[in-house]
C-alpha cells in the first residue's frame, strides 16, 4: 500500500441497488496521504474483508464482493459503539 487513499467514485443507493458514479465536485475527487499507522490499518483491513490485490475492490466487501455500507449512514448504530 502506497500510504495515498484516492477518492475516485461515489456509490448510491437509489432504489435498492447500488450505483458508482462520479463524485459531485471536482474538490470531492482528491488524493488523501495517510499516516503510516492508519495505512497499516487500513492494509488489514483490506487484507480481511476485500481484495487487496485488486484495486477496484471496495475498502469492505461481502462474501459476494458487494460492498458493505455503514449501517450508521441508515441510522442504525451498535450498542456498543453509540457513534457508529
Amino acid at each position: 500500500m502506497r500510504g495515498i487513499l484516492t477518492v475516485e467514485a461515489t456509490l448510491t443507493e437509489v432504489a435498492g441497488r447500488l450505483e458508482r458514479g462520479d463524485p459531485k465536485t471536482h474538490r470531492s475527487a482528491r488524493e488523501v496521504t495517510l499516516f503510516p499507522r492508519l495505512r497499516e490499518e487500513l492494509a488489514a483491513h483490506i487484507a480481511a474483508y476485500s481484495d487487496p490485490k485488486d484495486p477496484d475492490a471496495f475498502i469492505s466487501e461481502d462474501p459476494t464482493r458487494r460492498p458493505v455500507i455503514s449501517a450508521a449512514r441508515y441510522g442504525r448504530t451498535n450498542a456498543s459503539n453509540p457513534g457508529g
